[in-house]
Parts: C-alpha cells; structure tokens; sequence
C-alpha cells in the first residue's frame, strides 16, 4: 500500500481501525505527512522520489537525501498510483498490470470528483474527451497528467509484459494518435476477462492465442480481435 503526501489524506486514517496495518506494509513517499505515518502499525518503508524540477529536486536532495540510503530517486510520475504502478512493475517484477477504477475522468462536466462529499478539485476547469466507448466524458489537465505520464511508462517497458485497463470506463489508453484510438501496449477488457488472461500468462507465460500472433480479446460491448504483436522477452 501507499498514500498520498498531502496532510489532507491524514482523515482516511482517522476513520480507520489502524489496528488492521499491522500485517501490511507501507511504501511512502519520503516526504509524506508524519502524524499521518506515525499512525501506521505495520512494515513502513520510504521510497525517495526523483522529480523533473529542478528546484523542488535541489530542496528534495538537500532535504531528504541524508535518509535516503540507496542515494538513488525513484522516477514520480506525476501521482503515487503511477509510482506504485512502476515500482509493481520494475522492483516487485510483476509482468501483468491490470488498470481498475482508472476512470480519470468525468461522465458529466458537472460531476462531482467524489461522489459523497464536496471537493475544491470540483471547480477545477474540465475539458470533453472521448473514452474507451467513443462517448464524450470530461477531465481535466491533472487527471490527463496523470494519464499521459503512465501510458508513457508503459511505453517504455510495452515489450516486457502486458497490461491491461480492466476499468470499463473512462479515458486511460484512448488517443487519436491510432486509428482505432486504443494504445496498442494497453489493452482494454472487462475485469472477467482480463482475470482470465492474467491467470493464463501466468501458468503458460503468454496470453489466450487464437492463432501464430492474435488473441481473442473481448471489449466490454463486444468481441474484437486485437493483435498482442511480439511481448516475448
């Protein structure tokens, strides 16, 4: 597990029984809230987060890098579900992601962020975008940061496993960038079937075939035949 940074997460914890930590482990962010931390009666472990700017890296080194044992940062990714996303895959060695809740979007431009209470990221401006479905939904700048930062990850590691968006909605691996719109590295399934594949590769170390390189990949509203193409290692 892992938390977000920010104090304000702080109140998830106080509606927890902390009592239940203690049989799992925290990977934190080295400069994460302490009163939050210190409520946690499980494994903790820091991992130090290597950003692109500048300043903030220059206060984060200056700051942080006396406790950082390995001496070496950890690439962000802009939010801590892509951070736990690449540590999954590069440090635990988990060759299949499966993507689930990843909406990053909206289903109405006057929807609210959460569902049961207000929000400040409520006023944040929202823009259309197409998801999975072809329907228009709408996000904003952040959850499309966040979007595009782990669909390039993803990118960069596209032959060394697979990964699948199990989230039957929302706009992570759409882009007009391909004529179906689907990133080819992330493929998009319902939850059932991508168990089902997740399973298969990890008895027979590949996915279902329907023939020399094809799978049979069903997509939410029907059946479509998407080319894996080559995920040997």
């Amino acid at each position: 597990m892992t938390v977000d940074g920010d104090k304000s997460q702080g109140e998830f914890f106080d509606r927890m029984d902390m009592a239940k930590t203690k049989d799992i482990t925290l990977i934190a962010n080295c400069y994460a809230y302490p009163p939050m931390l210190k409520k946690w009666q499980g494994p903790l472990y820091f991992l130090a987060l290597a950003s692109g700017d500048v300043k903030f890296e220059k206060k984060l080194r200056k700051s942080f890098g006396p406790a950082n044992g390995l001496g070496a940062g950890f690439p962000s990714i802009v939010c801590q579900f892509n951070v736990m996303s690449a540590f999954a895959f590069l440090c635990l060695e988990c060759p299949v992601l499966m993507f689930v809740g990843h909406e990053l979007s909206f289903e109405a431009d006057e929807s609210k962020y959460y569902v049961d209470r207000e929000d400040p990221r409520d006023k944040e401006q929202r823009f259309p975008h197409g998801d999975i479905y072809g329907k228009k939904v709408h996000t904003t700048f952040t959850l499309l940061g966040v979007k595009y930062s782990l669909e390039g990850f993803l990118e960069t590691v596209r032959d060394a496993g697979w990964f699948f968006n199990c989230t039957e909605a929302g706009i992570f691996g759409i882009t007009k960038r391909y004529p179906d719109r689907h990133v080819p590295w992330i493929k998009q399934l319902t939850l059932k079937n991508g168990i089902a594949q997740a399973r298969q590769i990890m008895r027979t170390g590949e996915p279902f075939y329907t023939g020399l390189s094809d799978s049979l990949m069903l997509l939410p509203n029907n059946i479509k035949r998407v080319s894996f193409g080559n995920f040997r290692r």
